[in-house]
């Protein structure tokens, strides 16, 4: 009897962990006024949904609401980095931009930028990026090395 049990609990599990995840409701309300329910479901999109794609215009537009409503620094950066996917390159540089104002010391958004500007032909402008890190983090040999780069 309790090998029946364990089995049928087993088998179960397996086929509730093989089921494809539906993506979450949203509440249309707290998008409109939420940057954190915005953030989540940016992230949500970003998941392969049961129809086996990820929705990168959704996404991006979710980032954007958070990062207008206050989400900081990484709403900004993933709407960059959303918008560097669908090929938005000028857009991708705003919000990389403005993670960057948002927190000065954002690595991921530095970098982000400065290889966007020097995909673009503007290595001096990418090099402008990594000086204000450089000069209060001598010491980070990484970000150094890519400035001197």
């Amino acid at each position: 009897m309790m090998k029946t049990h364990l089995g049928l609990a087993l088998a179960a599990a397996l086929m509730l962990g093989g089921c494809p995840k539906k993506q979450p409701q949203v509440d249309v309300e707290a998008l409109a006024v939420d940057p954190i329910v915005n953030f989540q479901d940016g992230l949500n999109h970003l998941a392969p949904s049961r129809k086996g794609g990820i929705d990168l215009t959704v996404a991006y537009q979710r980032f954007v609401q958070s990062a207008e409503l206050g989400g900081g620094a990484h709403a900004s950066f993933n709407a960059g980095w959303v918008a560097e996917q669908l090929g938005r390159t000028e857009d991708a540089e705003r919000h990389y931009g403005r993670a960057i104002e948002a927190d000065s010391e954002y690595l991921a958004a530095i970098h982000s930028l400065a290889n966007v500007l020097t995909e673009s032909g503007r290595a001096a402008e990418a090099a402008a990026i990594y000086k204000p890190f450089v000069e209060a983090h001598p010491e980070n040999g990484e970000v150094r090395n890519d400035y001197i780069r």
